[in-house]
Protein backbone atom coordinates (compact mmCIF):
# COMPACT_ATOMS: atom_id res chain seq x y z
CA UNK A 1 0.00 0.00 0.00
CA UNK A 2 1.38 3.31 -0.93
CA UNK A 3 1.07 6.83 -0.05
CA UNK A 4 0.15 9.03 -2.94
CA UNK A 5 0.94 12.89 -3.10
CA UNK A 6 -1.56 14.73 -5.30
CA UNK A 7 -3.21 18.12 -6.00
CA UNK A 8 -6.87 19.11 -6.94
CA UNK A 9 -7.44 21.26 -9.31
CA UNK A 10 -10.85 22.29 -9.88
CA UNK A 11 -10.58 22.91 -13.65
CA UNK A 12 -7.89 20.05 -14.33
CA UNK A 13 -9.55 17.61 -11.85
CA UNK A 14 -6.65 15.39 -10.09
CA UNK A 15 -2.95 15.91 -10.96
CA UNK A 16 -0.83 12.91 -9.62
CA UNK A 17 2.71 14.17 -8.74
CA UNK A 18 4.16 10.62 -8.71
CA UNK A 19 3.77 9.28 -12.03
CA UNK A 20 5.23 11.21 -14.39
CA UNK A 21 4.43 9.16 -17.27
CA UNK A 22 0.79 9.32 -16.10
CA UNK A 23 -2.04 10.66 -18.96
CA UNK A 24 -5.17 10.86 -16.77
CA UNK A 25 -6.59 10.02 -13.67
CA UNK A 26 -9.91 8.20 -14.37
CA UNK A 27 -12.94 7.42 -11.73
CA UNK A 28 -13.99 3.41 -11.24
CA UNK A 29 -17.72 3.51 -9.72
CA UNK A 30 -17.81 -0.54 -9.66
CA UNK A 31 -19.00 -3.30 -6.32
CA UNK A 32 -14.90 -3.96 -6.45
CA UNK A 33 -14.11 0.32 -6.15
CA UNK A 34 -16.85 0.54 -3.68
CA UNK A 35 -15.24 -2.05 -1.29
CA UNK A 36 -11.77 -0.45 -2.42
CA UNK A 37 -13.46 2.71 -0.75
CA UNK A 38 -14.88 0.68 1.95
CA UNK A 39 -11.09 -0.06 2.73
CA UNK A 40 -9.15 2.40 2.30
CA UNK A 41 -12.15 4.81 4.63
CA UNK A 42 -10.71 1.93 7.78
CA UNK A 43 -7.48 2.47 7.05
CA UNK A 44 -8.11 6.13 7.56
CA UNK A 45 -10.01 5.39 10.79
CA UNK A 46 -7.49 3.26 12.57
CA UNK A 47 -4.75 5.01 11.72
CA UNK A 48 -6.52 8.47 13.40
CA UNK A 49 -7.43 5.78 16.26
CA UNK A 50 -4.11 4.91 16.66
CA UNK A 51 -2.79 8.47 16.89
CA UNK A 52 -5.62 9.17 19.24
CA UNK A 53 -4.16 6.62 21.48
CA UNK A 54 -0.62 7.18 21.59
CA UNK A 55 -1.49 10.64 21.74
CA UNK A 56 -3.32 10.08 24.99
CA UNK A 57 -0.34 8.26 26.82
CA UNK A 58 1.95 11.01 25.39
CA UNK A 59 -0.36 13.43 27.67
CA UNK A 60 -0.58 11.13 30.60
CA UNK A 61 -2.14 13.44 33.06
CA UNK A 62 -5.88 12.81 33.87
CA UNK A 63 -6.68 15.78 31.73
CA UNK A 64 -9.54 16.64 30.03
CA UNK A 65 -7.49 16.77 26.48
CA UNK A 66 -6.17 13.05 27.53
CA UNK A 67 -9.45 11.63 28.54
CA UNK A 68 -10.93 12.89 25.14
CA UNK A 69 -8.55 11.23 22.67
CA UNK A 70 -9.17 8.49 24.80
CA UNK A 71 -12.77 8.35 23.63
CA UNK A 72 -11.74 9.32 20.49
CA UNK A 73 -9.46 6.55 20.26
CA UNK A 74 -12.41 3.61 21.22
CA UNK A 75 -15.39 5.47 19.34
CA UNK A 76 -12.83 5.72 16.01
CA UNK A 77 -11.68 2.17 16.20
CA UNK A 78 -15.18 0.88 17.08
CA UNK A 79 -16.43 2.90 13.64
CA UNK A 80 -14.72 0.46 11.12
CA UNK A 81 -16.94 -2.35 12.84
CA UNK A 82 -20.65 -1.09 12.94
CA UNK A 83 -23.07 -0.75 10.73
CA UNK A 84 -23.03 2.25 7.90
CA UNK A 85 -24.70 3.13 5.55
CA UNK A 86 -22.66 4.76 3.20
CA UNK A 87 -20.23 1.87 3.38
CA UNK A 88 -21.46 -1.18 1.81
CA UNK A 89 -18.86 -3.82 4.41
CA UNK A 90 -17.62 -3.12 7.80
CA UNK A 91 -15.04 -5.13 9.42
CA UNK A 92 -15.25 -8.60 11.38
CA UNK A 93 -13.16 -9.45 14.08
CA UNK A 94 -13.84 -13.03 13.57
CA UNK A 95 -12.13 -12.75 9.96
CA UNK A 96 -9.42 -10.27 11.75
CA UNK A 97 -8.75 -12.56 14.65
CA UNK A 98 -9.62 -15.96 13.60
CA UNK A 99 -7.83 -18.27 16.15
CA UNK A 100 -7.42 -15.53 18.41
CA UNK A 101 -10.63 -16.45 21.52
CA UNK A 102 -9.31 -14.37 23.64
CA UNK A 103 -8.70 -10.92 20.95
CA UNK A 104 -12.46 -11.56 20.47
CA UNK A 105 -13.34 -11.07 23.87
CA UNK A 106 -11.52 -8.08 24.08
CA UNK A 107 -13.26 -6.27 21.39
CA UNK A 108 -16.25 -7.20 22.94
CA UNK A 109 -15.52 -5.33 25.49
CA UNK A 110 -14.31 -2.56 23.70
CA UNK A 111 -17.52 -2.59 21.56
CA UNK A 112 -19.47 -2.62 24.96
CA UNK A 113 -17.25 0.28 26.43
CA UNK A 114 -18.66 2.34 23.07
CA UNK A 115 -22.33 1.36 23.21
CA UNK A 116 -22.87 1.74 26.70
CA UNK A 117 -20.80 4.28 28.15
CA UNK A 118 -18.82 6.55 25.67
CA UNK A 119 -21.55 6.98 23.18
CA UNK A 120 -24.46 6.76 25.20
CA UNK A 121 -25.19 5.58 28.99
CA UNK A 122 -26.49 1.85 29.59
CA UNK A 123 -24.19 0.47 31.94
CA UNK A 124 -23.06 1.30 35.68
CA UNK A 125 -19.28 3.12 34.65
CA UNK A 126 -21.46 6.55 35.06
CA UNK A 127 -23.80 6.88 38.04
CA UNK A 128 -25.73 9.49 39.44
CA UNK A 129 -27.12 8.43 43.14
CA UNK A 130 -30.10 10.73 44.70
CA UNK A 131 -29.96 11.40 48.38
CA UNK A 132 -31.68 13.16 51.01
CA UNK A 133 -30.08 15.01 54.01
CA UNK A 134 -32.40 14.29 57.06
CA UNK A 135 -31.87 17.03 59.99
CA UNK A 136 -31.40 16.34 63.49
CA UNK A 137 -34.47 15.59 65.69
CA UNK A 138 -34.40 19.03 67.14
CA UNK A 139 -34.35 21.37 63.50
CA UNK A 140 -37.58 23.14 62.44
CA UNK A 141 -37.69 20.99 59.72
CA UNK A 142 -36.95 16.82 58.36
CA UNK A 143 -35.84 17.60 55.12
CA UNK A 144 -32.11 19.98 54.46
CA UNK A 145 -31.99 19.28 51.08
CA UNK A 146 -32.35 16.87 48.22
CA UNK A 147 -28.62 15.90 46.44
CA UNK A 148 -27.38 14.28 43.69
CA UNK A 149 -24.15 12.90 43.42
CA UNK A 150 -22.36 12.09 40.30
CA UNK A 151 -19.77 9.25 39.72
CA UNK A 152 -18.23 8.72 36.57
CA UNK A 153 -15.85 5.48 36.66
CA UNK A 154 -12.67 5.83 34.48
CA UNK A 155 -11.34 2.46 32.32
CA UNK A 156 -8.03 4.02 30.94
CA UNK A 157 -5.29 1.82 32.03
CA UNK A 158 -2.38 0.08 30.92
CA UNK A 159 -3.95 -2.86 30.38
CA UNK A 160 -6.53 -1.35 28.27
CA UNK A 161 -4.62 1.00 26.14
CA UNK A 162 -2.34 -2.04 25.12
CA UNK A 163 -5.33 -4.29 24.06
CA UNK A 164 -6.73 -1.46 22.11
CA UNK A 165 -3.28 -0.69 20.78
CA UNK A 166 -3.27 -4.90 19.74
CA UNK A 167 -6.53 -5.24 18.61
CA UNK A 168 -5.80 -1.28 15.77
CA UNK A 169 -2.35 -3.22 14.49
CA UNK A 170 -4.23 -6.22 13.63
CA UNK A 171 -7.00 -4.67 12.19
CA UNK A 172 -4.52 -2.39 10.30
CA UNK A 173 -2.68 -5.50 8.92
CA UNK A 174 -5.78 -7.21 7.65
CA UNK A 175 -7.30 -3.81 6.12
CA UNK A 176 -3.96 -2.99 4.02
CA UNK A 177 -3.67 -7.07 3.21
CA UNK A 178 -7.21 -6.37 2.02
CA UNK A 179 -6.76 -3.25 0.19
CA UNK A 180 -3.43 -4.37 -1.66
CA UNK A 181 -5.10 -7.55 -2.96
CA UNK A 182 -8.71 -5.19 -4.93
CA UNK A 183 -5.69 -3.24 -6.33
CA UNK A 184 -4.01 -6.62 -7.65
CA UNK A 185 -7.60 -7.51 -8.71
CA UNK A 186 -8.97 -4.24 -10.45
CA UNK A 187 -5.32 -3.58 -12.02
CA UNK A 188 -5.72 -7.48 -13.97
CA UNK A 189 -9.29 -6.49 -14.97
CA UNK A 190 -8.37 -3.37 -16.26
CA UNK A 191 -4.80 -3.96 -17.97
CA UNK A 192 -6.21 -5.99 -20.95
CA UNK A 193 -8.38 -2.86 -21.98
CA UNK A 194 -7.64 -0.31 -25.62
CA UNK A 195 -5.65 2.20 -24.04
CA UNK A 196 -8.17 4.62 -25.84
CA UNK A 197 -10.88 3.07 -24.36
CA UNK A 198 -9.63 3.79 -20.68
CA UNK A 199 -8.52 7.45 -21.32
CA UNK A 200 -12.21 7.68 -22.80
CA UNK A 201 -13.49 6.72 -19.02
CA UNK A 202 -14.59 9.81 -16.94
CA UNK A 203 -12.13 11.93 -15.06
CA UNK A 204 -11.71 11.72 -11.12
CA UNK A 205 -13.83 14.56 -9.62
CA UNK A 206 -14.24 15.79 -6.02
CA UNK A 207 -17.56 17.42 -5.46
CA UNK A 208 -16.76 19.78 -2.31
CA UNK A 209 -19.52 18.69 0.54
CA UNK A 210 -21.68 21.66 1.59
CA UNK A 211 -23.53 22.30 4.52
CA UNK A 212 -26.49 20.76 3.26
CA UNK A 213 -24.43 17.28 3.18
CA UNK A 214 -24.75 16.87 6.39
CA UNK A 215 -28.04 15.42 6.88
CA UNK A 216 -27.21 13.02 3.80
CA UNK A 217 -25.87 9.55 3.59
CA UNK A 218 -23.27 9.68 1.40
CA UNK A 219 -23.83 8.34 -2.07
CA UNK A 220 -22.37 4.68 -2.99
CA UNK A 221 -20.61 3.86 -5.90
CA UNK A 222 -23.87 1.75 -7.83
CA UNK A 223 -26.29 3.37 -5.84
Amino acid sequence: MQNINFEYKKEQCFEIKDFPDAEKVIALRSAKAQDLADIALCRSDLLQAEEYLDSSVVIEDGSTAQRALWRMAVITFMKCFGKNNARAHSLDIKQILIDDAFGQEVFIYFKNLRDKNIAHDDNPIDQCLVGAVINKVSAPYKIEKIITCNLHGEVYAEGNISNLKKLIKAALTHVENKYDEICVELTSEMEPMDHVDLIRMEDLIYNVPTAEDVSKNRKRFLS
